[in-house]
């Protein structure tokens, strides 16, 4: 993942900053089943910092 990697070459953390601008989401599921997977991966929950939806 080139995010990472550069995180890491730079000695640096991981940050994801996101607005998924879906303030009237009416699925309650859909956060976990959508950014959850991505969020679960196992890369990424190793490196990742901070996520904000």
């Amino acid at each position: 993942m080139k995010i990472i990697d550069l995180a890491r070459s730079k000695n640096k953390l991981v940050v994801l900053f996101t607005e998924t601008e879906l303030e009237n989401v009416r699925d309650s599921t859909w956060f976990m089943q959508n950014l959850g997977s991505v969020l679960n991966d196992s890369i990424i929950r190793k490196e990742l910092s901070y996520a904000m939806v």
